[in-house]
């Protein structure tokens, strides 16, 4: 992994320079990480339990944790900030935040995001890929939903285009601060692990990223211990725990 490393520090430094990559990974969760997510094997769901994102054994955390506190801030703060960023950030961001808040879905289904008539996003089972649409207005996001339709309904209608499905649930958790209400509360306390590299874009991978993998490589660190080698803000580290943990890079020990 280390030389894997090596390589994406590259990509990161590259970033400004590199586009969206596809990857084709299955990505059919084994039988302890809880479910299944868009697996390319027929037979799977969108079903993703709290059991992926980290370990079910649990204590109290400790009172006013820097989890806790960076995570009501990061709420606080961010409950405008989305709004303000380039719209294909925000359409990314709630295009994951709608995929997230309907996984469960049967197999051989497809899921459209719609607003209003308009159709904004289409996914399938059988593929990682998500098809959306080219000409979306910011109007469009404030009445998004989800609804599931026949796999006969995944289809890339005309104007839309292709994105992976790592990329917009990459970039849900590190905009959008609802997501962190999605981690288990053991983050606040547990040694945080690292599972594989982000299988994101480079072009969204920042160097302070690099630094968070680098440390996890040698070692399981809290969040607290993440904060203090890095020197980010806890608000910060906040959002790029919730892209990482939702996208299997890490979880809690």
């Amino acid at each position: 992994m280390k030389e894997k490393l090596a390589v994406l520090v590259q990509k990161i430094a590259q970033a400004a320079h590199i586009g969206g990559a596809t990857r084709s990974e299955n990505l059919t969760f084994d039988g302890q990480s809880g479910g299944k997510l868009l697996s390319s094997q027929p037979g799977s769901n969108l079903t993703w339990s709290s059991s992926f994102l980290g370990s079910e054994r649990g204590t109290q955390p400790p009172d006013n944790s820097a989890w806790e506190r960076a995570k009501q801030a990061c709420i606080n703060s961010n409950q405008e900030a989305l709004v303000k960023l380039p719209l294909a950030t925000q359409i990314a961001a709630m295009i994951g935040r709608e995929i997230w808040a309907a996984r469960q879905i049967a197999p051989g289904k497809a899921m459209q995001i719609v607003s209003g008539p308009k159709l904004i996003a289409v996914l399938s089972t059988a593929s990682p890929l998500v098809s959306v649409r080219t000409d979306i207005e910011p109007e469009d996001l404030a009445f998004m939903n989800a609804l599931v339709r026949p796999d006969s309904a995944s289809g890339t209608p005309v104007g839309f285009k292709k994105h992976d499905l790592w990329d917009l649930l990459w970039q849900y958790g590190l905009h959008d601060a609802t997501a962190l209400h999605e981690l288990p509360i053991e983050v606040a306390w547990r040694p945080l692990q690292l599972r594989r590299l982000p299988q994101v874009s480079p072009y969204f991978l920042q160097p302070r990223h690099a630094s968070i993998l680098r440390h996890l490589l040698d070692a399981d660190k809290t969040f607290d211990q993440l904060v203090e080698l890095t020197g980010e803000t806890a608000e910060v580290m906040c959002q790029d725990m919730a892209a990482m943990m939702l996208t299997r890079s890490v979880r809690s020990a």
